[in-house]
């Protein structure tokens, strides 16, 4: 049976950005069981603070495999390890580009909860299940995506209600998750001592100097990604939610030339909660600025 997720149990202090220590996730041997994920991505555009909000959902069972690449397979699992940067393969965020070499013997079932609701305040979104089609025989059943217009929670209402209707393979659930703020006061700190607040001007940054980012830390539940997309090519860390994160110079020397270069970044808070007939439970709930770059 699967532990808990070990994001959850990480309560050490955070002891600096070269000490590498386990993404947040499951860590798990197992090579069959069950867990269930919701996603909430809401993504804030340009100064006004305009949003959209994405809503997936999965709920798997499987064998042959283990958690972790389920996790992968559910886009439930983080780039790059606590407190590092890897680059991003493009075809990374693809169903089954993340599969171990040998799943012969896998079998991933996207199983059935009903409908399921979301909503913040007054506000609900309704999500029906999808098929799958069949993946290399690995992965198939149902999962549950869309866009909604949802507010975006708020001091007040700082909270997102998943309701499920249940199904004969996972319970009824309704469960209350708090909800991240999005990420505010964004800067980046060159290693001359050039600072550049991300209000909405164009940042310019060299590929050759270590980076240091900047903003308001929020909350010790929470992590925070960092994608920095140049040319087609995604740089991801990630971070505590502690104000700062520092870039080493060969990680920065990965990004290629582009004028039209973005930055992300993401916080990210994960929940667990019950839901009959999974082992594991969780919500992924996020919020994302994004700022232009030019890396020259």
């Amino acid at each position: 049976m699967m532990r808990h997720l070990s994001v959850l149990l990480l309560a050490l202090a955070f002891v600096g950005c070269s000490t590498v220590e386990p993404a947040p996730g499951m860590e798990t041997g197992a090579l069959s069981g069950s867990v269930g994920v919701l996603h909430v991505e809401r993504a804030e555009l340009g100064r006004e603070l305009e949003g959209r909000t994405t809503l997936q959902a999965a709920f798997a069972r499987y064998e042959g495999i283990d958690g972790d690449s389920v996790l992968r397979l559910l886009g439930s699992h983080e780039a790059a390890p606590l407190g590092a940067c890897t680059v991003v393969d493009p075809t990374g965020a693809l169903p089954g580009s993340a599969l171990p070499g040998a799943v012969d013997e896998a079998d991933v079932e996207l199983v059935d909860v009903g409908a399921l609701h979301v909503g913040v305040a007054d506000t609900e979104a309704r999500l029906t299940p999808r098929t799958f089609p069949d993946l290399a025989s690995v992965l198939a059943g149902v999962f549950y995506a869309g866009d909604a217009n949802l507010p975006a929670p708020s001091l007040a209402v700082d909270e997102y209600r998943f309701r499920a209707d249940g199904s004969a393979d996972v319970g009824a659930f309704d469960v209350i998750v708090p909800a991240p703020a999005a990420p505010s006061g964004v800067a980046l700190l060159g290693a001359d001592g050039t600072y550049a607040h991300l209000d909405g001007r164009l940042a310019e940054i060299a590929p050759s100097d270590q980076l240091t980012l900047l903003w308001d830390g929020e909350d010790p539940r929470d992590f925070v990604e960092i994608e920095l997309t140049t040319a087609g090519q995604t740089l991801a860390c990630l971070a505590r939610d502690e104000g700062s994160f520092r870039i080493p110079a060969a990680d920065v020397a990965t990004l290629l030339e582009d004028a039209g270069a973005r930055l992300t970044v993401r916080r990210v808070r994960l929940t667990p909660f019950d839901a009959a007939g999974m082992d594991v439970a969780f919500a992924r709930v996020t919020a994302s600025r994004a700022y232009p770059l030019s890396v020259r």
